[in-house]
C-alpha cells in the first residue's frame, strides 16, 4: 500500500514548486533554482543583479566623491588664477601712476591727421610702457623677471613686461626663492606683456600686450597720445616641483616647464585712462592759468564784494574768453577793486554761441581728453540728481562727477551738501551753486561758506555767493552729455565788507592738485575677466 504524503509535506512541496525549486528532492540544505522554470530564471538574474548593485554602489559613491573634490579643487585653482590676473591689472596701474607723467610717444599731444613726430628715443606708440628689471637691487625693479637671457648662472627665460609670483600655501607671500625651500608648493603668477619689437617685430602687434588706444577711444586723438591704454593680464596657478635657484635669487626652471605644472589659467582685461587737463593758453603771453574760462566776457558777472582773478599772485591771470569782441576782456561789473590779472579773447570776433568752433578748447574732450560720460567711470565719487544717487566726497584731491544740478549751502537738509570743503577736480553736468554761509535750516548750527581748491568744470550756470572761495580754475564748458543749449554763466555775488565771493587762481597750488588727481585711473566699465581654464 502506497503511503500518502502528509499535508505538511504536500504544502512544502507546493511552496518549493512556487519558488521554482526542484520538488523531487526530499531534503534541502540550499535549494538551487530550477532554471527551466521562468520563476527560477528570474530569481537567478535578480541574485546576480543584487551582487552587481552591491559592488557598484560604493564604487559609484567613491567616484562621485572624487569628482566633486576634484571639481571643487579646480574651481579653487580657477578662482586663484582669476585673482592673479586681477593682481596683474592692479600692478600695471601702479606702474602707470608711479611714472607721475603722461606716458606718451610724442613730444606734444598729436591730434588726428597731424604728422606724427616721436619723442627722442621712441620709435613706436607703445614704447613708453617699459617696465625695468633691476639686476643689482630687486627693490627697485618694476617687474619680477628680466629680459636678459643666457647670463652666466642666471636667467634663461626672458619676459618683456610686468610679472610677479607669490606663494599660496606659505605663511607669507614674500617668501624668498630658495633651493632648500620646499614649504611652498603652490604659486600664483601674473604676466602683463610689453609690446616689444624684439619679441614681436614691427609692424606686427601682439594683441595680448599693452597697447595705447587713445585714438580709438576719443576723436581728434592718435594712438600714442598716452591718454588711454588697453591692458591684458594673464594669471596662473601652478605647482612647483623644481626649486633650483639662479644667481639672481629666482627660480631657474620656469613655471610652465616640467616638472612644474600649471593648474589653472585666467585672463583679464581693462583700460587705463588719464585726464589730460589741457587748458587754453592766453594768446599774448601764454601765462599760466586763468581763473575763469568762458565763451565770452558777457557770461561772467560780478556784484558786491567780489574777487576774481590772480589776486596779485605771480603768474595769476583773470579771465579768458573763447570768442566775442576783441575789446571784451573783462566780466560784467568788473572793476579795479574786484578783477585782477586782466583778461583776453582767444579768438577775437568769433561767435561765442553754444556749438561755436571757438568753444572747442573748453569742451570736455579737449580739456580732459575724454567725455563726461567716460569721466563718470573713472571718478572717485559720483552722484546723480535724476537717479537720486548722493555724492559724498570723503577726502582731498579726488575726482568727482555729478550729473544734474548741485547745490552746497546751509539750506541743504543733507549734511554732505551743506558745505563744499575739499580739493580736486569737480565735474558737474548741470548747474553748481555755492550758497552764502549761515545757519542751517533748523537754526542750530552755523555753516561756513564753501572752500574748494582745484578745477571746477560745469556745463551749466555757476553761482558763487558771499563767504565762498574757489582757489583754482572754473571752466564754463561744453559736453555732448549736456542738455544745456546756451552758454553757461558764472555769477559772483558778494556781501558786505569782508564777506567776499571769490574765484582766485594760484598756479602753483592748482598744478599741485592737478598732478595728484589727474593720474592714470582704471575705467571700471572696461574690466573683464575673459577666460579661466583649469588644468592648463
Amino acid at each position: 500500500m502506497t503511503s500518502q504524503p502528509s499535508q505538511h509535506t504536500s504544502f512544502l512541496k507546493r511552496v518549493i514548486r512556487r519558488l521554482g525549486l526542484d520538488s523531487q528532492q526530499d531534503s534541502y540544505f540550499f535549494y538551487i533554482p530550477n532554471t527551466k522554470s521562468p520563476k527560477g530564471s528570474f530569481i537567478a538574474l535578480a541574485s546576480v543583479f543584487m551582487v552587481i548593485v552591491a559592488v557598484l554602489i560604493p564604487v559609484a559613491m567613491t567616484l562621485i566623491q572624487n569628482i566633486r573634490a576634484n571639481t571643487q579643487q579646480a574651481q579653487q585653482y580657477v578662482a586663484g588664477a582669476q585673482n592673479a590676473a586681477k593682481a596683474g591689472l592692479e600692478d600695471a596701474l601702479g606702474y602707470f601712476v608711479r611714472q607721475n607723467k603722461l606716458l606718451t610717444a610724442y613730444n606734444s599731444q598729436i591730434m588726428e591727421a597731424t604728422p606724427t613726430v616721436f619723442a627722442t628715443g621712441v620709435s613706436y606708440v607703445d614704447q613708453p610702457f617699459n617696465p625695468i628689471y633691476n639686476t643689482s637691487n630687486a627693490a627697485y625693479s618694476d617687474t619680477f623677471q628680466g629680459t636678459t637671457v643666457n647670463l652666466t648662472g642666471g636667467i634663461t627665460h626672458a619676459f618683456y613686461g610686468l610679472c610677479n609670483e607669490y606663494p599660496l600655501d606659505a605663511s607669507t607671500n614674500t617668501l624668498a626663492a630658495s633651493g632648500t625651500q620646499v614649504s611652498s608648493v603652490y604659486f600664483a603668477r601674473y604676466e602683463v606683456q610689453e609690446q616689444n619689437p624684439i619679441a614681436t617685430p614691427a609692424p606686427t602687434i601682439n594683441p595680448m600686450a599693452v597697447h595705447d588706444i587713445s585714438g580709438q577711444r576719443e576723436t581728434n586723438y592718435m594712438n600714442g597720445d598716452g591718454l588711454t591704454w588697453a591692458i591684458n593680464s594673464t594669471g596662473y596657478i601652478y605647482e612647483r616641483k623644481d626649486y633650483t635657484v639662479d644667481t639672481y635669487g629666482e627660480y631657474l626652471v620656469p613655471y610652465n616647464v616640467k616638472p612644474n605644472k600649471v593648474l589653472a589659467t585666467a585672463k583679464a582685461y581693462t583700460e587705463f585712462r588719464k585726464l589730460s587737463c589741457t587748458l587754453p593758453n592766453q594768446p599774448s603771453s601764454g601765462i599760466s592759468y586763468a581763473a575763469v574760462y568762458a565763451s565770452a566776457a558777457t557770461d561772467v558777472s560780478e556784484s558786491g564784494s567780489c574777487r576774481l582773478g590772480g589776486n596779485s599772485v605771480p603768474n595769476g591771470y583773470g579771465f579768458l574768453a573763447m570768442g566775442g569782441s576783441a575789446s571784451a576782456t573783462a566780466p560784467t561789473g568788473a572793476a579795479t577793486t574786484n578783477f585782477y590779472g586782466g583778461g583776453e579773447v582767444l579768438y577775437p570776433g568769433a561767435s561765442p554761441s553754444e556749438g561755436s568752433t571757438a568753444n572747442g578748447p573748453i569742451s570736455d574732450v579737449n580739456v580732459f581728453g575724454m567725455s563726461l560720460k567716460d569721466i563718470q567711470f573713472i571718478a572717485d565719487y559720483t552722484g546723480s540728481q535724476a537717479a537720486g544717487i548722493p555724492m559724498t566726497i570723503l577726502g582731498p584731491n579726488k575726482l568727482s562727477y555729478y550729473n544734474g544740478n548741485l547745490t552746497y549751502g546751509p539750506t541743504q537738509a543733507a549734511t554732505i551738501y551743506q558745505r563744499l570743503d575739499t580739493s580736486g577736480i569737480l565735474c558737474v553736468n548741470g548747474n553748481l551753486t555755492l550758497q552764502q554761509d549761515g545757519f542751517n535750516s533748523a537754526g542750530t548750527t552755523y555753516i561756513a561758506g564753501s572752500d574748494f581748491t582745484g578745477l571746477i568744470f560745469a556745463t551749466g550756470n555757476v553761482t558763487i555767493s558771499p563767504g565762498c572761495l574757489v582757489t583754482g580754475v572754473i571752466v564754463l564748458g561744453y559736453s555732448a552729455a549736456s542738455t544745456n543749449n546756451t552758454p553757461p554763466q558764472l555769477t559772483l555775488t558778494g556781501g558786505g565788507t569782508g564777506d567776499y565771493a571769490q574765484v582766485v587762481t594760484n598756479p602753483e597750488t592748482f598744478q599741485s592738485v592737478i598732478q595728484l588727481v589727474a593720474q592714470y585711473r582704471e575705467d571700471i566699465s572696461a574690466r573683464k575677466v575673459l577666460l579661466a581654464f583649469p588644468g592648463i
